[in-house]
This record gives C-alpha cells, sequence and structure tokens, in this order.
C-alpha cells in the first residue's frame, strides 16, 4: 500500500482550499472547479499549484447556464449561442469541444488530462455509447492530436444501484477498463443518504463501493476518489490513489443541483469537524458538550483555528473559514497517520472506529443525545464494514466491544 494523496476539492470560497493549500501545506494538490472559479483566475495560479492538481471540466449538465461555466471556451453550451442545446445536436461540435478542454488543460499544465462525463438520471441502454461518441473519443482524438504524455483520468460519478445491482456493475467495470489509453478514474459516489442523515452508513453500499474501488485497482487503473467526505477513512482501506477534502457539503458530496442555474441552496446549521468521533457536529450542541462531558477538551483536533473557535465570542456561522480550515487539518492529519501495510492500516481504522463508539456512548450517558445529521448511527455499520473487507483479504480482524 501507499500513502494516499489528499487532493483539495476546490468549491465556493475556494480561497480557504488555497489558503489551507499553502499556508497550512495541507494536501498534495487541488481539484479545481471552473463553475466556481474564474476562466483568468484558473489561468493565472501558480505553476508551483497547477502542476500537482487536476481540472474537472464539469461537463455534467453540457447545457448548463451557470455564468463561469460559460466562460469557458471548451463547454458545451457556449456552441448553442442561437440555439437551445441539444445532444444531438451537440454531435457536430464534440471534436472542437474536445479539443478546445485537452488544449486548456495542457496549455495549463495540470498534473493530469480529466476526460470529463454527463450526468443522467437515469442508466439508459444508450449511456455508454453516448459517452463514447459524444465525449470518450472526441477526447482521445485530441489527446492524440496534441501528442499528449500526460497521464489521463476518465470521470465516472457511479450511484447507489449501480454498485449495488451486479449487472449494471459489472456492465460499468467493463466500460471503464475498456479503454487501454487511460490510466485511471476520477470516481464521484453520487450516494443517496438516509433522510437527515450526512454520513452513507448502508452496509451493501459500502461494500460494493469498496470492491468497486479493488476492482479498479485489480485492472491496473488509478483511483481518485472526488465529492467524499468522513467516508475517505473508511474508503482508505482499499487504498485509493487520492481522496478529496472540501469546504462546504456541496463539495464533499456530489449534487447536480450546484450546476443549475443560479441555484441557492438554504443555508445549513454550522458545523464543527471532530476526529475523534469521525462525525460534523452541529455546533448548537457545543456549550452544552462543554459543561455536561467531562472529555469535552479530546473532542477536536487541537490545531491552530480550535481556539479562536471555542472562545465564547466566537460567532457560528456555516460562512466562517474556520471550521473548514480546520478540518482539512484534522482530517488530512488522520489520513497521513494511516499505515502503509493492510493489516496495520486496518488496526488504524478499527481502532478509531472503536475509540469513536466509546465517545459517542460516554457523550450519550452524559444526557446529550445528538440529532440524527450529528450522531454516531454510522459508526458500528462502518466497523462491520471494515472488518468484512478484512476478511475478504485475509486480515486478522479485531473483535472488541
Amino acid at each position: 500500500m501507499e500513502k494516499i494523496r489528499i487532493m483539495h476539492q476546490c468549491g465556493h470560497n475556494c480561497t480557504w482550499n488555497f489558503r489551507s493549500f499553502i499556508e497550512d501545506n495541507v494536501g498534495d494538490g487541488l481539484i479545481i472547479s471552473p463553475v466556481d472559479l474564474d476562466f483568468n483566475k484558473i489561468n493565472k495560479l501558480p505553476e508551483s499549484i497547477k502542476t500537482v492538481s487536476i481540472f474537472d471540466p464539469q461537463y455534467y449538465l453540457p447545457w448548463s447556464s451557470k455564468k463561469k461555466l460559460n466562460a469557458y471556451p471548451y463547454f458545451p453550451n457556449v456552441f448553442f449561442n442561437t440555439e437551445e442545446f441539444s445532444i444531438q445536436s451537440f454531435q457536430a461540435h464534440k471534436v472542437k469541444s474536445a479539443e478546445e478542454c485537452v488544449n486548456f488543460q495542457l496549455r495549463n499544465d495540470f498534473k493530469y488530462i480529466i476526460i470529463p462525463t454527463f450526468y443522467s438520471e437515469e442508466i439508459t441502454d444508450t449511456i455508454f455509447s453516448d459517452l463514447d461518441n459524444y465525449i470518450i473519443t472526441p477526447f482521445l482524438d485530441a489527446l492524440n492530436k496534441y501528442n499528449c504524455s500526460k497521464p489521463v483520468l476518465l470521470t465516472a460519478i457511479v450511484n447507489n444501484v449501480q454498485l449495488i445491482n451486479a449487472n449494471l456493475n459489472t456492465k460499468l467495470l467493463n466500460f471503464l477498463t475498456g479503454y487501454p489509453e487511460i490510466d485511471g478514474i476520477y470516481l464521484i459516489p453520487n450516494i443517496k443518504r438516509a433522510i437527515n442523515k450526512k454520513r452513507i452508513d448502508d452496509i451493501n453500499t459500502l461494500k460494493s463501493l469498496l470492491t468497486f474501488i479493488d476492482d479498479l485497482k485489480s485492472a491496473n487503473l488509478e483511483v481518485h476518489i472526488g465529492y467524499i467526505d468522513v467516508e475517505g477513512y473508511l474508503l482508505s482501506i482499499a487504498n485509493p490513489d487520492s481522496i478529496s477534502i472540501g469546504a462546504y457539503e456541496n463539495s464533499r458530496r456530489f449534487g447536480i443541483d450546484k450546476f443549475i442555474g443560479d441555484n441557492r441552496p438554504s443555508p445549513p446549521n454550522a458545523r464543527i469537524y471532530s476526529n475523534v468521533l469521525l462525525q460534523w457536529i452541529d455546533t448548537s450542541y457545543i456549550d452544552v458538550l462543554k459543561s455536561m462531558y467531562s472529555n469535552f477538551d479530546n473532542l477536536f483536533e487541537n490545531n491552530k483555528y480550535l481556539d479562536l473557535m471555542l472562545r465564547t465570542s466566537y460567532n457560528w456561522h456555516f460562512t466562517k473559514k474556520e471550521p473548514y480550515m480546520h478540518y482539512f487539518l484534522s482530517f488530512s492529519n488522520q489520513i497521513r497517520r494511516l499505515n502503509n501495510t493492510l493489516q496495520e492500516r486496518y488496526n488504524d481504522i478499527y481502532y478509531t472506529l472503536i475509540t469513536a463508539k466509546q465517545y459517542f456512548s460516554e457523550i450519550y450517558n452524559s444526557g446529550i443525545v445528538f440529532d440524527t445529521a450529528s450522531n454516531g448511527e454510522h459508526i458500528e455499520k462502518w466497523i462491520t464494514v471494515l472488518n468484512w473487507y478484512a476478511k475478504t483479504k485475509g486480515v486478522k480482524i479485531n473483535v472488541q466491544n
């Protein structure tokens, strides 16, 4: 096993990601988001950032009217100034779009070249042939035209159904592994959660996701997981090449709404990440935790952002940068501490989960009952999935109450 790289999933207020990367030395690079960053600003980024980063072209909704996306000359909707976008009409523009996109990535000297994908709610009979026709083949041709020597990643959005349904899973794997020119997969889990829950805790979904990563790695493909949250810690047992960290939730959990018009989601509650609990905790619990729970001081990594946030004068709000800067440091340190053999990494994750289970129990016994978005209901299921995966690999598992 190798050390897992950590990539900042840029989103709204991506200056926090840049500051964390440059000033706090968090992460190995950035996943740059054109829907959030102006065309001219990307061109002006220093080489030291671009050469370790990747650029996600974001063809997810090729007809999106988002202003920043439409400032990029490769974006599909740009070719339809006088008519409404249609996928059939894009046939005439697909080559130009691919060439512009590849050229943009090469000109900026990003570490990888990303082949994008379309987003689809439905798994149609033609989905793979359409992706091949409109995106993959034009991009591969463009790579040849520009004599590209950089490694190439193919974007893949995978949902619950594709993971769990054996037939669909096989079709997707056959499709993704069918291009010898591709060096890896930029994997975006699009996983539905239970109502009001933040964590992915369906055992079958998590098992299938770990197996899917395994299958891609077995095909000698790199696996870079984007739009992932705390689940990245559990998924690290499958040794992906990189996992992402993001600020706002829509950079830690894929959602298509981000790419639709001027969509403005309702403001969420402010949260703080606990590396001990492997959970984002609603900050309305902070005062009662301080007064009722004797081990409060152990719940959050004591990095340079914590002291400011725990002052009585601090005004918690989801738009404040400190909770996210704190999370970047805290979570990346957890990943950095993971060992590089399967048995040792299993032990690392297992004992972190067991410790979280114990802390949640202590908090409950102190009289504090977290809501479903802050509680630890995912922990026991993650332990189960971790043990299942370890057993499939012949790793000695631990059993501890």
